[in-house]
């Protein structure tokens, strides 16, 4: 295992799975989804749909699997505000620019 201190002083350790997730869910175990799922419930339902199991990958296959989709579900997540998770818009459709903006896009979708 490799570990390097990171730019914001944390410890990173490479070649061990298991430890990566652990830090990973450290950090950001408890959040949620918009459906109230942590990322541990998401992959539960993954496995349970893909087949995916500690037998069938093998135990190094499985860990590194689990953190792969923890990290990705982490990244959609974590790292944007509630609206963009939800599919809303921050974007107030009465103001002049967005109008506009907004015109703009319907006219180029018309074909004009």
């Amino acid at each position: 295992m490799l570990l390097y201190r990171n730019t914001l002083g944390g410890i990173m350790c490479y070649g061990s799975p298991h430890e990566q997730l652990a830090m990973l869910l450290e950090a950001h175990g408890e959040t949620k989804n918009d459906l109230g799922h942590t990322a541990l419930d998401d992959f539960e339902h993954f496995c349970a749909y893909s087949g995916l199991s500690r037998e069938s990958a093998g135990e190094m296959g499985f860990a590194w699997s689990k953190l792969a989709y923890v990290t990705v579900w982490t990244t959609r997540n974590c790292s944007q505000p509630e609206n963009a998770r939800a599919g809303k818009s921050d974007a107030d459709p009465t103001k002049p620019d967005v109008a506009a903006a907004l015109e703009k896009l319907k006219g180029t979708m018309r074909g004009q």
